[in-house]
């Protein structure tokens, strides 16, 4: 591929180049075998993903919006009912909420780590939470899961780990979408693992929610046209895509060891005081995004579109603050930290693909600002 003097965010021409032979090979499988929506390669996929995560049910779904949606229909939630989140994670849980006819409660977050804190989640709970979303944001797995999971449990609310953003992130040597009653996960082709198009999954350790899911995501069937769930829908992976993650599942500890390597970079060599860098450690991170913080973020767009040098913001708006339904939902404490990231956070490029002098242009770029 011809080198390229602007730097996107991500590449997914790169992508499509490095795996164009996986591409054409899951095409090929499906073809011969002739199912194309829940075969073998579907089976396989979960199968491998479980046992990669450790945990004992993946269940393959259309997209990552899907997974959250039936991960909260499979709870069985009464109408009306509380569910717990933060505002700054782009506004997929919230949607799921809503369409599941719950209300979203929200709390405030770490102005460093993006996550909610303890307190914060104890405040969730003490205001009527039923079920808490957390999302392990920008590919950084929540420092305190283990702690969340156990306040949660203790009190008798459900807990749905996002973890659109961190496959393969760890603490304590155990993966993100292991310590909640379920996880959802995204392959949208841009996610660490993506497939060709959408896809997504829910994954959990409990036999019974587990069923429930694999119920949920066809028409609610318990077996074909007997629909014994409400809330059912048509949310099913295509084989092709199943197929394909399959054969790319096996790179994902080493690209995301890549993205690492890019990171400490980052982290090492960027020193302009404007700007704040992110704060991770080892496994616990899998770099989805490389989210800096300044004060003169509008400036310093100018000044990346100047150097060529993509970028992006994750997110601008906080959920409560869409227009669609400013003002309507309960926050259980002032968002100050959301409101005041919204403001300031900027995701420079961070991908496998990236060559070491892509790399060192963007440390220059950001330190000559």
């Amino acid at each position: 591929m011809p080198h390229s003097d602007f730097i996107p965010i991500f590449n997914m021409s790169a992508k499509l180049e490095k795996y164009q032979s996986q591409a054409v090979a899951s095409m090929e499988t499906v073809f011969e075998k002739g199912n194309l929506v829940l075969g073998d390669s579907n089976k396989n996929f979960e199968q491998n993903f479980a046992r990669y995560l450790g945990v004992e049910h993946v269940i393959a779904v259309a997209n990552g919006s899907d997974a959250l949606q039936i991960a909260i229909t499979a709870l069985g939630l009464p109408k009306g009912s509380k569910v717990g989140l933060t505002a700054n994670c782009g506004g997929y849980a919230m949607l799921a909420i809503l369409q599941n006819n719950c209300v979203p409660l929200f709390c405030d977050v770490d102005e460093v780590s993006s996550h909610p804190s303890l307190d914060s989640i104890k405040l969730l709970i003490q205001s009527g939470a039923k079920a808490i979303i957390v999302t392990h944001l920008f590919g950084m797995a929540i420092r305190h899961i283990a702690e969340i999971s156990s306040i949660c449990r203790s009190s008798g609310v459900f807990l749905i780990e996002d973890c659109a953003q961190s496959h393969g992130a760890m603490i304590d040597n155990k993966k993100t979408g292991t310590f909640g009653d379920i996880g959802s996960f995204s392959f949208y082709p841009t996610k660490n693992l993506g497939a060709l198009g959408d896809a997504g999954a829910v994954v959990s350790n409990n036999d019974e929610l587990a069923t429930r899911i694999r119920t949920l995501r066809t028409y609610g069937w318990a077996e074909k046209y007997t629909v014994t769930l409400p809330g059912g829908r048509n949310s099913r992976m295509d084989e092709i895509q199943a197929e394909f993650l399959n054969l790319i599942l096996v790179n994902l500890d080493f690209e995301n060891q890549t993205r690492r390597n890019v990171a400490r970079r980052y982290s090492n060599e960027m020193t302009n005081p404007k700007v704040s860098l992110p704060q991770w450690e080892n496994f616990e991170y899998v770099g989805h995004l490389f989210v800096i913080n300044t004060r003169h973020r509008n400036d310093l767009i100018k000044h990346l579109d100047d150097q060529n040098i993509g970028h992006g913001i994750h997110y601008p708006v906080p959920d409560n603050e869409q227009i669609a339904w400013k003002g309507e939902f309960e926050l259980v404490e002032s968002l100050v930290n959301t409101q005041n990231l919204a403001n300031s956070v900027l995701s420079i490029p961070l991908h496998p693909f990236l060559e070491s002098n892509d790399v060192s242009k963007v440390i220059e770029a950001i330190n000559s600002f």
